[in-house]
């Protein structure tokens, strides 16, 4: 007897989908693995699209920094997917420096993140 996948029928936005070895794309695969019909947002979106492809997802792009990209990008993951029943949020950033060296507007950012 099979069994049907853990998310079959399940329709997810995964957002941070952007490197191919983070957080998010990993996310992304599991989902995929267990059934799910996935889209994912990034802000590189060349990466992102790439990655899209490679998982037959959606790419949608997506900067989290900005409401209204956000707000549009959700749209967009309900429209292509039918509907939306899982978000994950990945978003981050990887900054190669100490805190103590970032200045006002690097803290600044981070913070927002």
């Amino acid at each position: 007897m099979t069994s049907t996948p853990r998310l079959a029928n399940r329709k997810a936005l995964i957002v941070g989908a952007t490197t191919p070895d983070g957080i998010g794309v990993t996310i992304a695969r599991r989902y995929r693995a267990e059934g799910a019909s996935i889209a994912i947002a990034g802000l590189e979106v060349d990466e992102t699209a790439s990655i899209a492809a490679e998982l037959d997802a959606t790419f949608v792009p997506m900067d989290v920094l900005d409401q209204a990209s956000i707000e549009n990008g959700v749209a967009a993951a309900r429209e292509a997917l039918g509907g939306l029943d899982i978000m994950a949020n990945a978003a981050g950033v990887n900054r190669a420096c100490l805190i103590s060296e970032e200045d006002a507007e690097g803290l600044t950012f981070l913070a927002r993140l």
